[in-house]
């Protein structure tokens, strides 16, 4: 009787401890809500931000795509947008930046022009080639003196600017080189691919004082 006895408090004592040590086990699952320390993923927000901040780069990327330039100037057709090409107008000083559109033929030879007034040619010196129809050759004003041609330009007896003769590169200002065979040499722009080959910009593929604007195409 006292061995059943002992054995009864023996078999209860071991069920007891068992369910002691199951139940503070599983009380340790509960620590399992410490996964809830996963909303620390919400922290993956701030790799978004980041990303925000690195398109706000990729803008100022698609500002550098276009060379920092002021709106609708242009180094070539590839600077402007909507099917406008990239215009360059670098008219000789005595058109005082005025492109002609005159379309009154009213010449065919300088002598046609002589009874019109002093230095007067049949020609069209200040044209500006933006496509569509072109002014035709009327008696206009040619140059007087070299300063009216600008920079590696001489006016010549017939009223006209042209390169002015050179032997080396040198002889010629930083946007222009020495073109030409040994029999001739004139200053002629100088072809170029970046800002860094000319004396102020490259436009187009050769050497300018300014930057081209963008302008519509003309049918």
């Amino acid at each position: 009787m006292k061995l059943f006895s002992a054995s009864l408090v023996l078999a209860f004592f071991a069920a007891a401890c068992s369910s002691s040590m199951g139940s503070s086990g599983t009380g340790a699952s509960s620590g399992t809500s410490a996964s809830s320390g996963t909303s620390a993923s919400s922290g993956t927000g701030g790799d978004g931000q980041g990303g925000s901040a690195s398109s706000g780069g990729g803008q100022g990327g698609s500002m550098g795509s276009g060379g920092g330039l002021p709106a609708g100037e242009c180094r070539s057709g590839n600077d402007c947008k909507n099917g406008e090409f990239c215009s360059l107008d670098n008219l000789p000083p005595f058109c005082n930046g005025q492109c002609d559109n005159n379309f009154n033929s009213d010449c065919q030879v300088d002598a046609d022009c002589q009874n019109g007034g002093v230095n007067l040619i049949c020609d069209l010196p200040c044209r500006c080639l933006h496509g569509g129809a072109v002014p035709s050759d009327h008696c206009t004003v040619g140059c007087s003196t070299n300063a009216d041609c600008g920079p590696s330009k001489v006016c010549t007896p017939t009223h006209r600017c042209e390169g002015a003769t050179c032997t080396t590169g040198s002889d010629c200002t930083a946007n222009f080189s020495c073109e030409g065979d040994p029999t001739g040499k004139q200053c002629a722009i100088k072809a170029c691919a970046a800002d860094a080959e000319c004396g102020d910009y490259c436009v187009n593929g050769g050497c300018s004082p300014m930057l081209g604007t963008c302008l519509p195409a003309v049918p």
